[in-house]
């Protein structure tokens, strides 16, 4: 029996959340934050612990463990049958759902995936959205896997409803990706759709694009699509002269770019690339066209001169890889060391300044994240994002150039002394961060990155760098964990990086980078995907291992007295 300080509001609080008289969010960092915060009410409230228990339960449902507990499914399961908020619903049906497909399951949550869309699209959240684009997405899979028609047929008929829901808004990238999917998922049920909603497609986005900016947002992406929709309505004039719009546009901005002397060797290789595929599908010969594609071809050429391509994704002056390695070349590993130590980070006020000022009226900035114009560099314009969100991906873009060449560096640097990883590792192996359990992995870590076998190294050097984070946290007197209804929690990475900022520990474009890199949900987050098995087979790679032997390096020296500090 409950006392009266347990009698409080929260008590009632799911019954509450399960009718839908409280808004816990519409995606999983909101659910995430609304629990977080909900089980620090209930402690300090001194709830019962079974409320307690199960509002961590839930908290943990939107941090995407790895694995979960027999006794947890069994909660998700009973509360899988009692709630109707649609979040909640398809959160439970994923984990309920992961290990094979169940019928029943499937049939019980169909519709939530719809009123958690609708919910997304009220809220206007961009996260939301996306998030719920990929749930809609998932229900018309679910459809065609069961082979059940009348749920093929519904989940068409909300793509439809949702398409012209986005056209109506004018929110043509939203539409642009659920249109997109009914081409990579449901490819063969487009004759269930009405021609008339086809038609409607092409007519607004047209529409949008003459009275529109100058160069409409999206349409390189939508120009693709639109010719694929003409085909279904068998309108293979309009397919054609959709194409030829599509190439006048990019000889237009090509031809802009040349007279601002801002056409840059990597944009030109997309032009001709995209020209190329637009002349191969209109099957036939453009005078235009073709010296165009000679233009560009001649701009190309003279922009490669002396250029070295890195791992496929940027290219580089050789005469700046050259004076970069130049400055490491002959020197004892010590002095390379503190060398590596003292690269700069990137300034984010820069990146953000950046986009600010960066043009957003072209499509051709949606190519990279950044593109390098002239040695300077710009921002992409990046759906509903905000300035800070495109800034920290530009910022991102950059010093993963910075590991480009770190990574070069490395490579020399063991060419021209086979020692190099060793003297390295006895660097690490001097630090007073570690126990000597540490230095142990460190040496593994290290060892396995000579090997270029980057899944264990990855798997061991990240949980180094949390180790160096943690213990920095203790030197302030402040504890890494804190203590919840008697039981001892961790604070996670993304909360130490905070309290190391507050308290004015490591340079700030330092601490973004790791915070970027390591922990934030909406970029790189390579911890976090590491501990909860989300991360992809091609992320384990040589750059993310040359990233986390360089943030060791910046940490390590930052505390040890025998190098300069680097803060």
């Amino acid at each position: 029996m409950m006392n009266n300080e347990k009698s409080s509001p929260i008590e009632n609080i799911y019954q509450k959340i399960d009718q839908n008289l409280i808004n816990i969010g519409s995606n999983s960092l909101e659910c995430e934050t609304f629990f977080h915060s909900l089980w620090e009410t209930a402690v300090k409230k001194n709830s019962d612990s079974k409320l307690i228990n199960d509002i961590k339960k839930d908290y943990y449902l939107f941090t995407f463990r790895e694995s979960i507990p027999l006794e947890d499914l069994e909660y998700y399961k009973e509360r899988f049958k009692n709630t109707e908020n649609s979040v909640l619903k398809v959160m439970y049906f994923n984990v309920l759902n992961k290990e094979k497909l169940d019928f029943d399951l499937i049939l019980e949550t169909f519709d939530y995936f719809f009123i958690l869309y609708e919910n997304a699209l009220k809220s206007g959240n961009p996260i939301s959205i996306k998030q719920s684009i990929d749930i809609l997405n998932s229900s018309l899979e679910y459809a065609l896997k069961l082979k059940n028609e009348n749920m093929i047929s519904k989940s068409l008929s909300k793509h439809v409803e949702f398409i012209t829901e986005h056209i109506r808004l004018k929110n043509f990238n939203w539409a642009y990706l659920l249109v997109k999917s009914l081409f990579i998922i449901g490819k063969k049920h487009w004759d269930k759709v009405d021609e008339s909603f086809i038609e409607n497609i092409i007519k607004e986005v047209m529409k949008e694009k003459e009275n529109g900016p100058k160069y409409f947002n999206g349409w390189k992406d939508w120009s693709n699509l639109l010719i694929q929709l003409y085909t279904l309505l068998g309108k293979h004039e309009k397919k054609k002269a959709t194409l030829q719009t599509a190439a006048d546009t990019l000889e237009q901005d090509f031809d802009e770019m040349v007279k601002k002397g801002e056409l840059s060797h990597i944009k030109a290789g997309y032009y001709y690339n995209k020209i190329a595929e637009y002349r191969k599908k209109m099957n036939q010969s453009h005078r235009d066209m073709n010296d165009l594609m000679i233009k560009i071809k001649h701009h190309q050429k003279e922009g490669k001169k002396d250029m070295v391509v890195i791992k496929g994704s940027y290219e580089i002056p050789e005469k700046e890889i050259q004076k970069f390695v130049s400055r490491f070349e002959k020197k004892p590993t010590l002095e390379i060391i503190q060398l590596i130590n003292e690269i700069p980070i990137i300034s984010f006020e820069t990146c953000v300044q950046a986009r600010k000022s960066g043009s957003s009226d072209s499509f051709l900035e949606q190519i990279p994240h950044i593109t390098y114009v002239n040695g300077l560099i710009k921002a992409k314009t990046v759906g509903n994002e905000t300035i800070d969100t495109q800034a920290k991906w530009l910022f991102i873009e950059e010093m993963k150039l910075i590991i480009f060449k770190i990574g070069i560096l490395f490579q020399k640097l063991g060419s021209q002394n086979d020692n190099f990883l060793d003297e390295l590792n006895e660097f690490f192996g001097k630090s007073n961060n570690f126990t000597s359990t540490n230095k142990e992995l460190m040496s593994y870590g290290i060892e396995k990155f000579r090997k270029k076998e980057y899944i264990a190294a990855i798997h061991v050097l990240i949980f180094q760098v949390e180790v160096i984070l943690r213990n920095r946290l203790k030197d302030f007197g402040i504890s890494d964990y804190i203590e919840k209804n008697g039981v001892q929690q961790y604070i996670s990475l993304g909360n130490v990086l905070t309290k190391l900022h507050e308290n004015h520990d490591l340079q700030e474009n330092f601490l973004i980078f790791l915070d970027l890199f390591l922990s934030d949900q909406q970029f790189v987050n390579l911890r976090n995907k590491i501990a909860h098995g989300l991360t992809k087979i091609e992320e384990f790679n040589e750059n993310n291992t040359v990233a986390l032997i360089f943030i060791l390096i910046k940490l390590v020296n930052s505390s040890e007295r025998y190098l300069t500090t680097g803060k």
